[in-house]
């Protein structure tokens, strides 16, 4: 239950208790300026009157004067009468004579109302103060049951010359009626504003945010607001429960919201128009913009139906300025994947009728030699010279086809770096001993020169090397004969503690490229026109993987070229010192190909041609094979045989009912120690480093990539077979 001390102007009864008390306290004047008797009773009766009259309002009336601690019954309902003194001093309204009278939750309240050490400061600048309360006194009448609510008040009396409080009257009165209707009306508007908010759970179930909340109620033409924020409740004035919604509504649109959206507004003004649409949508909303302290903001007004019957409805307002601005954040990404993804397709495109120009090239000649090689086998010229160019164009398509592989990959990100210690000669020594040949066969003049300083680092030189071989084939394909191309590898200080930088500039006295061209030349699929309309075979592959490999190499690559004068690459790449020399293999030396004679291999392949190529090549070096069609056949081969009988087992990877990863593992756990450590080589498709790690992973001894390179081959068993 809740107490209300309220500000209230003078009634009736509280006017005419006032001024009778005035009037009494002139009675004396009064006598000695009319010095008869009878007058004096005359006047006495009339001010009797008045105060019998006002007791008819007022429970009771006390005179209380502040000075003197004093105060006098002016008149009182006998109950009233009977507990409280006529007279006395302050003492006499202590808690005990009246706490009999007064609900037990209405006490504490009362006794600081009745508090006369803080009445003055309580009463600055006001003439009356009021309590409302429950009292027993009169209570058991019917509708009182929980007592009569009462209502107790100070008036003032006079004040001295500095204004403070010196007499004041005390006064209670019945507002038993008037207060019951009140808690009537309030229980309504709450059950009113309790269904306004209920019906408006849609708008809260979706946590909207929203500033400022409104409720229309038809019925009574006016509005209430639910929840407002402080500063737009003071700017439109809405210091009252109720306003006009309309008036409200259109002051809040023609000073904040901007000229060019108040058209929005003209759908829901008047308040007719509003419920024309809610009757149709029951929800309507929209976005508009508004202006405050120089500075736009997105707002979204909602307009929802509470109630269709009485045809009350829920006005709402919130701040969508941090939705908008990640829309449209949202909306420029998906704008930009859009061209991006326009500009890949359209690459794409261009690339695969390149790709359709490039394959086929070296199909045709291995598909025209070919033919050409079955009707002349009895020219061993013809023949050899067929077989040859056959070779070139293989090349040709399996550099094609790991271009295509190797950038899908690194666009995957499957890539890794495989870091060992390297020696920089025999970094040049592979550069020289690939390109030179080519080089010079073409009438190219050739260069390399050195420069460093730490002869030995971290390197992975895979990657290295296809970053080096793609610069130096472009150089090769794009400089004609009589032309020059140049390497030069150079030592710079790192930036990092214990690194060093290698500078490796290729330059060329090639076509080049138009300035408008070098900004594209690591887009992938790109190719200049100069270079397909030259005849040079090429994915327009090369350089986005060199780029890519670059960046995983936390490195960098410039590219400067002018047409028809050549083109400069210069490649920086960190390097971590190595603090051992690493150990040389030496490589090239005559195979003996008679160890092999007697050794027998078990192959694991599916693969019926790949089967037969990999089965003559072996015999034909003496090595005694047998096949299994897949890795389950393999083991049980394995497990059949007797001890020592096989030497070592080649592994494709991808075989039906049990791949090469999966037998090598079994073959690895086999309770024969003899045979779970019996050598295993990968000899598969699965090419790439990763491919490569996982074999090891499995317990594999080797790894091949296919199409077979014969050489690497032969090393590889040379190796694993340590003979």
């Amino acid at each position: 239950m809740g107490f209300v001390f309220a500000d209230e102007g003078y009634g009736c009864g509280a006017a005419t208790g006032f001024f009778v008390l005035g009037g009494i306290n002139l009675l004396v004047f009064v006598l000695a300026m009319l010095k008869h008797e009878t007058e004096a009773q005359s006047v006495m009766q009339e001010m009797l009157d008045e105060v019998k009259a006002i007791s008819e309002i007022y429970t009771s009336v006390f005179d209380i004067d502040l000075e003197t601690g004093e105060f006098k019954e002016v008149s009182s309902v006998q109950k009233v009468h009977e507990s409280v003194p006529n007279a006395g001093n302050f003492d006499m309204f202590k808690p005990e004579n009246f706490k009999h009278m007064i609900k037990p939750e209405c006490l504490d309240d009362v006794l600081k109302f009745v508090d006369f050490k803080t009445l003055d400061e309580r009463m600055k600048g006001k003439k009356i103060i009021s309590l409302q309360y429950l009292s027993t006194m009169l209570a058991g009448q019917p509708g009182c049951e929980e007592g009569i609510w009462t209502q107790a008040s100070f008036i003032e009396r006079r004040r001295d010359e500095d204004g403070h409080l010196k007499r004041v009257i005390f006064t209670t009165r019945r507002i038993h009626e008037d207060k019951l209707r009140q808690l009537e009306r309030d229980s309504k508007l709450l059950k009113v504003h309790s269904l306004l908010k209920a019906q408006c759970g849609v708008i809260q179930s979706l946590a909207l945010p929203f500033e400022n909340t409104f409720a229309y109620i038809y019925k009574k033409g006016k509005a209430v607001g639910v929840s407002v924020n402080d500063e737009i409740a003071d700017f439109l004035g809405l210091n009252t429960e109720y306003y006009d919604y309309n008036e409200k509504l259109r002051a809040y649109v023609e000073t904040l919201v901007i000229e060019e959206d108040r058209e929005l507004f003209e759908e829901v003004l008047p308040i007719e128009k509003a419920l024309a649409i809610l009757t149709k949508e029951r929800c309507h909303s929209f976005i508009y913009r508004r202006k405050r302290g120089g500075v736009i903001e997105y707002m979204e007004c909602l307009m929802v139906m509470a109630d269709t019957k009485a045809k009350d409805f829920v006005v709402a307002f919130r701040n969508v300025n941090e939705e908008k601005r990640l829309a449209e954040a949202q909306q420029r990404k998906l704008d930009e994947a859009y061209v991006a993804a326009t500009e890949a397709n359209k690459a794409k495109t261009h690339f695969l009728f390149n790709k359709s120009h490039d394959i086929r090239t070296p199909m045709n000649a291995i598909i025209g030699f070919r033919d050409l090689l079955e009707k002349n086998q009895d020219d061993p010229v013809k023949r050899q010279d067929y077989l040859n160019k056959i070779k070139s164009a293989d090349e040709v398509l399996l550099s094609i086809i790991n271009n295509v592989l190797e950038m899908t990959r690194i666009e995957q990100s499957s890539v890794e770096l495989d870091e060992t210690v390297t020696a920089s000669d025999q970094y040049v020594d592979a550069i020289e001993s690939m390109f030179r040949g080519m080089m010079e066969a073409k009438g190219l003049a050739f260069d390399v020169d050195i420069n460093v300083e730490h002869e030995f680092v971290y390197s992975d030189v895979t990657k290295t090397r296809e970053v080096m071989v793609n610069i130096l084939s472009n150089a090769y394909k794009y400089t004609n004969p009589g032309g020059k191309v140049s390497v030069k590898i150079e030592e710079v200080p790192a930036q990092l503690e214990g690194y060093v930088m290698y500078r490796t500039t290729v330059t060329d006295t090639g076509i080049g490229m138009g300035e408008d061209f070098v900004p594209h030349l690591f887009d992938a699929f790109s190719r200049e026109n100069s270079t397909t309309d030259g005849k040079v075979e090429g994915t327009g592959l090369g350089m986005p993987i060199v780029k890519r490999l670059v960046d995983l190499m936390h490195g960098s690559i410039e590219v400067k070229s002018q047409k028809g004068e050549g083109t400069t690459v210069v490649v920086m790449l960190p390097h971590r010192i190595a603090e051992s020399k690493k150990e040389h293999t030496k490589r090239g030396a005559a195979l003996d190909y008679s160890i092999f004679v007697g050794k027998r291999i078990l192959l694991a392949e599916d693969n019926d041609l790949n089967a037969e190529i990999a089965t003559e090549l072996l015999q034909d070096k003496g090595f005694s094979i047998e096949r299994a069609e897949n890795g389950k056949i393999c083991c049980d081969m394995l497990k059949e045989a007797p001890a020592h009988y096989y030497d070592l087992i080649l592994m494709d990877i991808q075989m039906p009912e049990m791949n090469g990863y999966e037998a090598s593992v079994a073959i690895r756990q086999m309770a024969d120690e003899e045979k779970a450590n019996i050598p295993i080589v990968a000899m598969t498709a699965n090419a790439f480093e990763e491919d490569k790690k996982e074999a090891f992973r499995c317990g594999m001894n080797g790894h091949l990539a296919k199409p077979i390179n014969v050489k690497e081959v032969f090393r590889t068993l040379v190796n694993v077979l340590k003979v």
